[in-house]
């Protein structure tokens, strides 16, 4: 199993298009697994829209930069 020490959220942005809404931003987080060490960076989206006075997660993507 993977064992995420650190996890960070890099230039958050949030967009807002009604009831649509978009949050984009950079990360890292390292960590370990089977016994090795890792680091890993990349970019994620988010897409939510607003129903019944709530905003739910419609859709998400993580890339990682190589």
């Amino acid at each position: 199993t993977a064992d995420v020490r650190a996890y960070q959220m890099l230039d958050p942005q949030v967009q807002i298009f009604g009831n649509t809404a978009l949050l984009t931003y950079y990360f890292t987080y390292s960590g370990s697994s089977g016994g090795k060490d890792y680091s890993v960076s990349g970019r994620f989206t988010a897409v939510f829209v607003k129903r019944g006075g709530k905003w739910l997660s419609v859709h998400e993507h993580e890339s990682t930069i190589h």
